[in-house]
């Protein structure tokens, strides 16, 4: 199991369910990581980017530099960019792009992130559970990006307790509700 990690992730001490699950979640092309708060989501969904990848983390605000740091920790290979609303979202190859959800580009807006081919980015929702609204402005440009990519590992390390359209609300934006459900 071990040789299918990165060589820092190899070396840093994972904790055996981490280094078990890595490829388990690499498998997948749609998949939603919910460990309990602390126990390293983070880490996992470094880990299954391969080498050179290209990929876009959404998370609150809050927490994009420890993204940053995170990357640059476990991942020196790729190159960390935290952007700002506005930015070029785009990640060249070998490159985390790390925004926030309100920095999203409107989903029917001239950005470059929407006219850009997408398919070999993974994306990475962080705190998953904050896409319960579908018709929020957070879950619209959120679906409208993670619609493009080829690949979506979204977090959360929060229970979904409310009703089951929360649930589905996350799935559908993160698109991973066809494969869970088996319908559009």
């Amino acid at each position: 199991t071990r040789r299918f990690l990165p060589e820092p992730l190899r070396t840093q001490g994972l904790y055996a369910f981490q280094a078990e699950d890595a490829p388990l979640v690499a498998a997948r092309s749609h998949v939603l990581l919910a460990y309990e708060m602390r126990l390293g989501k983070t880490v996992v969904s470094l880990a299954t980017l391969p080498r050179g990848a290209r990929c876009i983390v959404v998370c609150p605000a809050s927490v994009k530099l420890t993204w940053r740091d995170m990357v640059r920790k476990w991942r020196p290979d790729l190159r960390a960019r935290v952007v700002e609303s506005g930015d070029d979202f785009v990640p060249g190859t070998g490159e985390v792009v790390i925004g926030n959800y309100e920095a999203l580009p409107e989903p029917f807006s001239r950005s470059r992130l929407l006219d850009a081919n997408l398919r070999d980015v993974t994306g990475i929702p962080d705190e998953a559970h904050y896409l319960i609204h579908p018709w929020s402005d957070r879950s619209r440009k959120a679906r409208a990006l993670f619609r493009q990519v080829g690949r979506v590992v979204a977090l959360t390390g929060t229970p979904l307790l409310g009703k089951p359209d929360d649930l589905w609300g996350v799935l559908e934006a993160c698109n991973l509700h066809k494969q869970a459900f088996g319908r559009g």
